[in-house]
């Protein structure tokens, strides 16, 4: 997994798991990107696939302040408030 900083396409961060799940990861970027929050400066959004996408997800970004943009994917849109992460 990858964190990359939209103004400069620098990767920023970077996490190695065993989970076999996408969405099991952005908890643990979460938590990098927060300790180096004084060197990067306020995290403002997350951009993910359509596999990184749950209410947890969505959660904890809008609890940091984060707003989360997922991409639609093929298949069943997820509902409640995962749905309105998928942003225009």
């Amino acid at each position: 997994q990858a964190a990359v900083d939209d103004q400069t396409m620098l990767v920023v961060a970077t996490g190695v798991s065993q989970a076999p799940n996408d969405k099991e990861q952005v908890l643990p970027m979460l938590a990098t990107l927060q300790t180096q929050a004084a060197v990067l400066g306020p995290i403002e959004a997350l951009v993910a696939d359509t596999s990184y996408c749950s209410e947890k997800n969505v959660e904890a970004c809008e609890a940091l302040g984060i707003t989360p943009y997922y991409c639609r994917g093929p298949g069943k849109s997820p509902s409640g408030l995962a749905a309105a992460a998928y942003r225009a």
